[in-house]
């Protein structure tokens, strides 16, 4: 009976150990990320973040300072290395966010902000408005796509709106079938 009883724990034990999984938490300048990682993944998600950095910036790149928190877990690593390489980026000195402004698949510069460089074009082709016409509107669509680069390499707004109307031409309509370009 005490044998099975000592087989029956070191059964348990065996199969306790074999679902055991080594994962780590991370923090990125202090500030926790999201979800669990295997180390390999995080390693992936880190080298991605160095490789991007450098890409963007000049010379090398001064990383966040990252700490790792490893544990033993029954359940799948559920961290993203998306939000890991993402958050690595964002804290990265001299690497900002923004939005890169296409018109027509042309890339023609970045804004800090879409929606606020939108309304500030919505009130430029409001403004420049004939006084005949009721509606104004790009002859083109304007496409906003986020993405990462070196801080203060973005377009001076006004140039911007100067670029996208100069590539998506401003049509004026005076709600009656009259249409005319700017």
């Amino acid at each position: 009976m005490y044998k099975k009883l000592v087989l029956l724990v070191l059964a348990l034990m065996f199969m306790a150990f074999s679902n055991l999984r080594v994962c780590c938490r991370l923090t990125v300048d202090g500030e926790a990320v999201p979800g669990s990682f295997s180390p390999v993944s995080a390693d992936i998600a880190v080298t991605a973040a160095e490789r991007a950095a450098e890409e963007i910036l000049p010379g090398s790149a001064d990383m966040p300072d990252t700490e790792r928190h490893y544990m033993l877990s029954l359940s799948r690593p559920d961290g993203s290395r998306a939000e890991l390489a993402d958050a690595l980026l964002r804290s990265t000195p001299g690497v900002t966010v923004n939005s890169a402004v296409y018109v027509g698949g042309v890339r023609l510069g970045s804004v800090p902000d879409s929606a606020e460089f939108q309304t500030g074009l919505d009130s430029y082709i409001r403004n420049t408005m004939p006084t005949w016409a009721v509606n104004g509107y790009l002859s083109r669509g304007v496409e906003f796509r986020t993405q990462y680069s070196r801080t203060g390499s973005e377009t001076n707004e006004d140039d911007m709106i100067l670029l996208v109307t100069g590539m998506a031409p401003v049509i004026y309509s005076d709600g009656s079938g009259y249409v005319s370009m700017a």
